[in-house]
């Protein structure tokens, strides 16, 4: 529905939410602006916990996409997050920078940021990946089917293709690898 309706109001180059394709309805109405909120809530997953955001969900749908970028303003600040499923095109994200196509790049590429004050309950989509080795801002945190022991304080696990970890506040980026050796190819110089 989102692409078929809102997009053919992209293409006819309305800059508002039309109430219908007629021109004697209204050119500005709200009902035509749900995808505002169900883009972010439905298919990045950026949804409340508890009021005000202080804990909130990032549980991305890709569906057949292959990114997924979200800002959603809260009381507590900015939750953003950038998704991105690899595919033989390049992809850039302002917080991790432009990653270069190769082999040891992941296949799963998450970003966010968990504002002050908050916490984020992050369930990430990683079945398209048979056996993957998972970093998390840098450090290592699953491998060879299991949490390593540095991922203890995030309360991860991977169940039924779903990552899910808790994160406190700040910035992230998670990384998918569909190897060790791909993972291991891109840690960070100590």
């Amino acid at each position: 529905y989102t692409r078929r309706e809102w997009g053919r109001m992209l293409e006819r180059g309305a800059t508002t939410f039309w109430e219908q394709f007629e021109p004697h309805w209204s050119l500005c109405h709200a009902w035509s602006a749900a995808p505002t909120y169900d883009l972010p809530a439905e298919i990045a997953g950026i949804r409340p916990v508890q009021p005000g955001f202080s804990d909130f969900t990032i549980a991305p749908t890709p569906c057949d996409l292959t990114w997924i970028r979200a800002r959603v303003p809260t009381p507590r600040g900015l939750v953003e997050m950038a998704y991105h499923f690899r595919t033989d095109a390049p992809f850039v994200d302002s917080m991790a920078g432009a990653l270069p196509l190769g082999e040891t790049e992941p296949a799963i590429t998450l970003t966010f940021t968990a504002p002050a004050g908050t916490r984020a309950h992050v369930a990430l989509p990683v079945a398209e990946v048979a056996c993957p080795t998972i970093r998390i801002n840098g450090t290592k945190v699953y491998a060879e089917g299991a949490p390593c022991v540095e991922a203890g304080a995030m309360r991860l696990a991977l169940e039924s293709g779903i990552l899910q970890f808790e994160a406190p506040a700040g910035q992230y980026l998670v990384e998918v690898f569909r190897s060790e050796e791909a993972a291991d190819a891109r840690a960070p110089m100590s």
